[in-house]
């Protein structure tokens, strides 16, 4: 069988009081340390997000040049199949 939850203890005398008080100023500080901690993650975190965003961002940007690049290649391809068939034509002409 499981026990129930220790009885919370109520200072009668002056020292227990002096024990609560250590005790509430000791969890404070843990609470504060800790609440520290908790702010100092969360901004490591934060900068971490802001900077894989910034990465994702430049990477959408080569991207959007690498695409326009190709398209432009493409075009320039297609223009000199063009030429190279209006010449093949040509050359068909000369040959006796």
């Amino acid at each position: 069988m499981e026990a129930g939850p220790e009885p919370v203890r109520i200072p009668s005398s002056l020292g227990d009081r002096e024990w609560v008080n250590e005790n509430v100023a000791s969890t404070t500080q843990e609470q504060s340390a800790a609440a520290e901690e908790m702010a100092s993650a969360m901004g490591n975190a934060s900068r971490s997000v802001t900077s894989i965003s910034d990465r994702i961002a430049q990477i959408s940007e080569s991207m959007q040049r690498l695409s326009e690049q190709s398209e432009e290649l493409d075009k320039k391809g297609s223009n000199l199949r063009e030429m190279a068939e209006g010449l093949a034509n040509l050359v068909k002409r000369f040959k006796v």
